[in-house]
């Protein structure tokens, strides 16, 4: 059974099969074991939104997250990240490191240090990092690479919320890119 974990549960007005709505706090790792019990893998793709802040929100719900999975036995977990938290600084396009400092420093600060936790922790983890998020429709035109891997990029390109979501489950069901950090973008 597939279990969804919304910010606002009201907002999941389509019924699926094999999906189950639980609302409680991320960074509750009680909570949290009660999603995941009986359950293969966890993606997450949670986020504090724009603007500097000095939230912890992924960094106490990664701690509570992979408390859950020790307790529960959930090994995989799937990580949506941002491009532009530690070593991916450097694969953005001057346009894109400009609003890294200026607009998000709060937000990668925070996702760096859930990652860290998450890296040290003995899950088979993969970080996804999205570049420039759209609301456009899927288009199965995902390019996947490995951080390292991956030339700087230029101008500020995109990739849609779908594709990025298809491309984190499916990850989380066959299990590539196991510990490693991956960059998303939308081939033309």
């Amino acid at each position: 059974m597939d279990v969804l974990r919304v910010r606002d549960p009201t907002k999941v007005t389509q019924q699926q099969r094999n999906l189950t709505v639980v609302s409680g706090q991320v960074d509750n790792a009680e909570t949290l074991a009660s999603a995941l019990a009986g359950q293969d893998a966890v993606v997450s793709m949670l986020g504090n939104g724009y603007g500097k802040t000095d939230k912890t929100l992924i960094e106490d719900s990664t701690r509570a997250l992979i408390m859950a999975a020790e307790v529960t036995g959930v090994q995989r977990a799937v990580i949506m990240s941002a491009l532009g938290v530690g070593e991916s600084f450097a694969k953005g396009s001057m346009v894109g490191k400009f609003f890294y400092k200026r607009v998000l420093a709060g937000v990668l600060a925070d996702k760096a240090r859930g990652e860290a936790q998450l890296k040290s922790s003995d899950l088979d983890w993969t970080l996804a990092y999205p570049v420039t998020l759209s609301d456009k429709p899927v288009t199965n035109n995902v390019a996947a690479s490995v951080l390292k891997d991956t030339p700087k990029l230029t101008g500020m390109p995109k990739i849609t919320r779908a594709d990025v979501a298809a491309w984190l489950l499916k990850t989380a069901a066959n299990g590539s890119f196991t510990r490693q950090t991956v960059v998303l973008r939308e081939v033309k």
